[in-house]
């Protein structure tokens, strides 16, 4: 089956689910084969993806895209706690960090790839509870 997503979308799902982007000679001259078998279950089930759930995880994409900016633009907004009325949220980059982890993980379950567990992400399809 053709993978139905293009390179640069699966390069974004890659990082969003903690995996490097580098090919598999860049892996090998670093001395770290660990890291290319880590991605032959992503690449394998992004190349399975159903037809049907291409748009799913398209749009699970940008979101994750979204609040990573979010993300960003909430720590720039930190420089002032108070502006006349305006009391800023201190919790404000926390709290779009947990919604950047939970679109991951729905990510993580849309594609049935496991979030890296070396990426420090939390949640996520995880084959090693199933049937369990």
């Amino acid at each position: 089956m053709a993978n139905p997503l293009t390179d640069s979308e699966v390069a974004r799902v890659r990082y969003h689910l903690g995996y490097p982007n580098t090919s598999a000679g860049a892996g090998i001259g670093l001395s770290m084969p660990t890291i290319i078998t880590t991605l032959f279950p992503v690449d394998g089930a992004l190349r399975n993806l159903y037809p049907e759930a291409v748009e799913l995880v398209r749009t699970l994409i940008a979101r994750c895209d979204t609040s990573e900016a979010n993300i960003a633009e909430s720590e720039d907004n930190l420089s002032a706690l108070r502006v006349d009325s305006i009391t800023l949220n201190e919790r404000e980059p926390e709290r779009r960090e947990e919604r950047y982890r939970y679109w991951v993980k729905r990510l993580s379950e849309a594609t049935g790839c496991p979030i890296n567990p070396k990426s420090g992400q939390k949640g996520g399809c995880n084959f090693a509870r199933v049937g369990q």
